[in-house]
């Protein structure tokens, strides 16, 4: 079902362009091995993920441009809307739910994250190669204490000379087994409650880092992450894992700002958060 048909007063001949592109792509590309793909994720062994079409399959969308759809030229993306976005996505989803998951998670709550919040330097080290598909990006707020309740988390950061100290351990995390670079929350300040919870950019490569898939869920099959009843979502644990100051986005009136915009409404990281 096309749920954008009547839309037409909103796209173009750019989004139908690509809506075309997207759809040959999952049809040809995606649909002939979605089973296959589903049966090797329920015969996954422990430990990181392996199955060989993992990666191929992620790069490929890297390189027709839809990792970085909406992400402006300047930083390696395609420069197209918001609403390519969603064609994108609407495709995707019309073959196989785990890759509009790769663009819901890498996509839209890291990459754009990073674009509205993050520092020039940020934006060229970490959003360039995301968006030109180079580097794979996760989402870490949820964790299995506290769920999505982002004021009631348990993970911690202590500053220590020019770094952060990480602890904690973060689950249902899309992507936590491929991705390349992490979004992390944290609380820096517990006397603050939500307005005392900073984010983090966290690389794999960090000394600490480490994560594992979640088995015994129905049909596994999403790379490393969440898909609904057909998923391998992952644990993200960091035990004192020592992070760079400057790659924390750290302002006086905590993250509430920094985490309500890609799961609710948007707001400036300068505005005074309202009531919790």
């Amino acid at each position: 079902m096309n749920f954008t048909e009547n839309y037409d007063m909103f796209l173009g001949e750019d989004h139908e362009l690509l809506r075309k592109t997207v759809r040959d792509f999952a049809e040809k590309e995606v649909a002939p091995h979605i089973r296959d793909w589903d049966r090797s994720g329920a015969e996954a062994g422990e430990g990181p993920e392996t199955r060989a079409h993992i990666r191929p399959i992620l790069k490929r969308m890297g390189d027709l441009g839809l990792l970085g759809i909406c992400v402006p030229a300047k930083y390696s993306g395609t420069g197209m809307d918001y609403l390519a976005l969603a064609v994108v996505c609407e495709e995707l989803e019309r073959v196989d739910s785990a890759l509009r998951v790769v663009m819901s998670v890498h996509t839209g709550l890291n990459s754009l994250s990073l674009l509205q919040w993050g520092s020039e330097e940020q934006k060229q080290q970490y959003l360039a190669p995301q968006a030109s598909g180079q580097k794979l990006a996760a989402y870490c707020l949820t964790e299995p204490n506290s769920g999505t309740d982002a004021a009631a988390m348990q993970a911690t950061a202590r500053r220590d000379g020019d770094a952060y100290i990480l602890n904690g351990e973060k689950t249902w995390i899309s992507l936590a087994d491929v991705a390349d670079n992490f979004l992390v929350f944290a609380k820096t300040d517990l006397s603050k409650g939500h307005r005392g919870i900073s984010c983090f950019i966290v690389e794999r490569a960090f000394a600490g880092v480490n994560s594992h898939p979640i088995h015994g869920k129905l049909d596994p099959g999403q790379p490393g992450g969440e898909r609904q009843v057909r998923s391998r979502a992952p644990d993200l644990r960091r035990a004192d894992r020592r992070t760079p100051a400057c790659q924390a986005h750290d302002q006086p009136h905590g993250a509430q700002a920094r985490y309500q915009p890609p799961i609710g409404l948007p707001r400036r990281v300068d505005e005074e958060p309202g009531p919790p």
